[in-house]
């Protein structure tokens, strides 16, 4: 699994358990950079995004504690701009 393209986004300071191989299949790895009201500002390692939460993911959190921050580390599904 090379990762190299996030090292300038600090995936060396992560511990390789950290990251789910099968995850990776699915989904891009990326890093909020920036939390707005109703979204996130995400870099790819190659590109910043806009990104939301999912539906299920708003619905499961307990407080506010439980949506990524600044410095997190998260999972994407990317789509078309169409």
């Amino acid at each position: 699994m090379d990762l190299s393209m996030y090292a300038p986004l600090g995936i060396t300071h992560l511990p390789p358990e950290a990251i789910d191989p099968e995850q990776l299949a699915t989904f891009s790895l990326g890093r909020v950079v920036a939390v707005n009201r109703t979204n996130y500002l995400v870099h790819t390692g190659a590109a910043e995004i806009t990104a939301e939460l999912t539906g299920k993911m708003m619905a499961s959190a307990e407080s506010p504690l439980d949506y990524p921050t600044a410095g997190d580390w998260v999972y994407l599904q990317l789509f078309d701009d169409d």
